[in-house]
This record gives structure tokens, sequence and C-alpha cells, in this order.
């Protein structure tokens, strides 16, 4: 008899010494750690993958040049902290971990697009492409000298080469996030959402997003010194986002810039402010389709149409959005707006909607449309018109994209007791820039 024989007789007899319990519990534990096993091989970060991917159980901090290999699920007691300096790349178009599934019902926008529509290839989509997920917290501060980048790693990145970034609490600073069917998401019952000089382009979709938060009467977002560009969609798509403060922002090269909406019928509950941003270059800069409670002051805005042509996926292009209004109110929209010491220029129509139906409630003062056509200013129904003037803009170089005044421009003086409208009035810091881009 060789030795192994000898080994094997040995088990074998130990085996039929067991009762049939005891062989249960054998039995359980070998199929449940080889399938624990399996299961940890495949979600869970090993030596075995090229880069992060699976579920993330711990605390983790992230610096230098970090690859994600697949789809992330941070679990909500995680905190992810990204150091100063830090690039995060993305695989392009592969995954080897995949979590993430499509819309099953997706809106008018959505429906047939093969990255989002469940029934237009969306299962393939979201097998095949990354999406970060932190169900806990992400805090990624850069500095003006370090800051943090989460890009595509393709040698020519494109629009959908990753699906973005989702959080229930996230902190942004000296950010870019680039490349990516949207930039970034807040999940359901989300706790705060801060970006400060951050740079937020080339978005399929959404430059940055919210659903509801925890609690809709607090301060839940702020949006400071940021620029967003080259969204398909929406540079910001407020949802039910609460109350958010948009400040000191460039937005531009999108079909929406802002679109203010909370998907609570007859709930007025969110309350948007935006101020001293630059919002240029978009089929509708502003886009008020829900119930909504908006102040705008002292912005500088610009419609213009977009050519979708650049946002395609297969053979899948975007949907054109068509009639340019600087800030377009859905037909009924139940909102209360207000408008003041805003500059609109070289817009087809100015504060408007498409048929002419009221839309919530609207009052303007202290503003200056410049090249937008006689009788396109605004709408007739709105409720208070104040003060007006379509005076020259005399900016120093807006195809250059400086919005500043020159000196001499009327709109110097346009404001309450003579004082600046547009984006660099207000008591803003002579000199200080709007947005932010590495």
């Amino acid at each position: 008899m060789t030795a192994a024989d000898k080994k094997e007789s040995r088990f074998t007899a130990k085996w039929k010494a067991l009762d049939k319990k005891k062989k249960g519990l054998v039995l359980f534990f070998l199929i449940f750690g080889g399938t624990l096993g399996i299961l940890s091989l495949i979600y869970l970060p090993t030596p075995f993958k090229s880069g992060i991917s699976g579920l993330i159980l711990a605390d983790q901090t992230w610096e230098g040049t970090v690859h994600i290999s697949g789809d992330v699920v941070a679990m909500p007691w995680v905190t992810i902290t990204v150091k100063p300096g830090t690039t995060v790349t993305v695989a392009a178009n592969s995954a080897d971990v995949s979590m993430s599934m499509p819309d099953t019902s997706p809106d008018d926008l959505n429906t047939g697009d093969p990255t989002v529509d469940a029934n237009a290839g969306g299962w393939d989509y979201t097998r095949t492409h990354i999406a970060i997920n932190i169900l806990g917290k992400l805090i990624s501060k850069g500095t003006p000298s370090q800051p943090i980048r989460f890009v595509s790693d393709a040698p020519t990145p494109t629009y959908t080469d990753w699906e973005g970034i989702s959080a229930k609490y996230a902190e942004f600073e000296y950010t870019e996030i680039a490349y990516s069917n949207i930039g970034f998401y807040s999940t359901e019952s989300f706790e705060r959402v801060t970006f400060n000089h951050c740079y937020v382009h080339h978005a399929w979709g959404a430059g940055i997003g919210f659903l509801d938060p925890v609690d809709r009467n607090e301060m839940r977002v702020i949006i400071n010194d940021t620029t967003i560009q080259d969204c398909g969609h929406e540079a910001i798509d407020t949802h039910s986002s609460g109350r958010m403060n948009i400040t000191n922002c460039r937005i531009s090269e999108s079909q929406v810039g802002l679109n203010l909406r909370d998907d609570i019928p007859g709930n007025l509950g969110m309350n948007v402010n935006v101020r001293n941003c630059i919002i240029v270059n978009c089929n509708w800069p502003v886009l008020v389709a829900g119930p909504t409670v908006a102040t705008i002051r002292y912005c500088t805005i610009e419609a213009e149409t977009q050519d979708t042509s650049r946002w395609h996926y297969g053979s899948f292009t975007m949907h054109q959005f068509t009639n340019p209004m600087a800030i377009r109110f859905e037909d009924g929209a139940q909102d209360i707006t207000t408008i003041e010491t805003t500059m609109f220029f070289g817009s087809p129509f100015g504060i408007w909607n498409d048929n002419g139906a009221v839309s919530g409630t609207v009052a303007f003062n202290y503003v200056n449309f410049d090249n937008v056509p006689a009788g396109n200013e605004f709408r007739t129904w709105i409720q208070t018109k104040g003060t007006y003037t379509t005076y020259a803009s005399g900016f120093v170089n807006a195809p250059g994209g400086d919005f500043t005044l020159a000196v001499g421009s009327a709109c110097l003086m346009a404001g309450p007791s003579g004082t600046q409208i547009g984006a660099y009035g207000g008591g803003i810091a002579p000199g200080a820039s709007i947005g932010w881009h590495p």
C-alpha cells in the first residue's frame, strides 16, 4: 500500500465515522467556503485584478495613480479619501466586475438611448462600462497646484467611456471629472454634496445631477467656482434636491445649463439660488421645468443652438433640443422665479416659453437684453415686469470667453442705484475669476 493509499484510507475511515449531522455541516462549510472564495475573487479587490473593482468594505485612501478596472461599490460605512495630486484612471469600455443596471422605465429624453434604456441596449452598456458608487462618503480635495483627476484611460477619450460617480455624501475641491456618461450623481436620500473649484466636462448626460436629499429643508448642495461644459443633457440637473446654492460658476456648450425642476408634483420645497454665473452657448441656459422656487441674480446668459452630432454612441445620436431660449419655462410649470440684475445677449428668445401659457409666478427687474429680437425679450404673461434695458453689453472679449464689462459699457450702471449688472456685479472682487480650470 502506497503512502497516498494510506492517507486516502485514513480520510475515508474518518469520513465514515462521522454521523449524518456532522457530514452535513462539513459539506455546508465546504460549499459555503468555496462559494465565498469565488465571490471574493470576483467582487473584492485582489492581486489578480489589474486595478480596484468590486465591493469595498473598509475605508480606503487613494493616492498617486489609481486604476479602476470594474464597477466599485463602497459600503455605507466606508469613507474613500482621495489625496491631492491623485489621478484616478477608469478603464474605458470595459469592466472586470459589473454590478450596474440600466433604466427599465426611462423618461422621454432617455427612451431609445442605448447607454440608459434597458430596451435599447442598456444592459450591454452597463455590463461593459464602469460606475464608481460610494454609498458612504467620498472626500476628493485637491489643491490649486495638485488637483485630483477622474478620467478615462482611453488614448482618445469620448463621452461614454465610463458611467460616472455617485455618492451619498461627497466633497469635491480642485477636482476634474471627465469623459463619462454622467459626471456625478447623488444617491437617493443623499446627505450633502459640495463642489468647490472643480471642472466637469465631456459628459454624455448630466454633468452634475441629484436625487432626493435626506432632508429637503436644509442646504444640502453647494456648487461654487466650478466650470461645467460640453454636456449632452444638462450641466446641472436638480431634480428634487432641496435647497441649493450655485455661485461663481461657468457653464457652456451644453444642451441645457441649469435644469431646475422638482419631481414631486405640487411641491415647492426646492429652493435654488443662482448668483454670479456665466451660462453661455447652451440651447436652454436655464430650464424651469417643475415646481421650483428659483432666484437668479447677477448672471450673464446666452442661448445658442448646439450641434448634437458630437454626442453619439454607436448609431444613436443625442436628441436635439430646439428653439433656443435664455430662460425657458415649461408650459404650466408651477414655479416662483425671480430674475434680477442679469444680462441676456445674442439669444433668439429671452425669458420665454413655447406656447405662451402661464408658467408659475415670474418677476424680473434690472435686466438687459442685448441682441435679442424686439418682441422676443419676454412673454407678456410674466406677472411682474420691472426695469429692463436693451444696451449693447460691452464685453471685453466675448468670443474669447471674457465677459467682464469694458470701460464705458452702459451695463456698468444699469443696476439699482447705478450699479453693475451681469456676472461680475453684486460686489464680486475686481479681477475675480468665475469657474475653474486646472
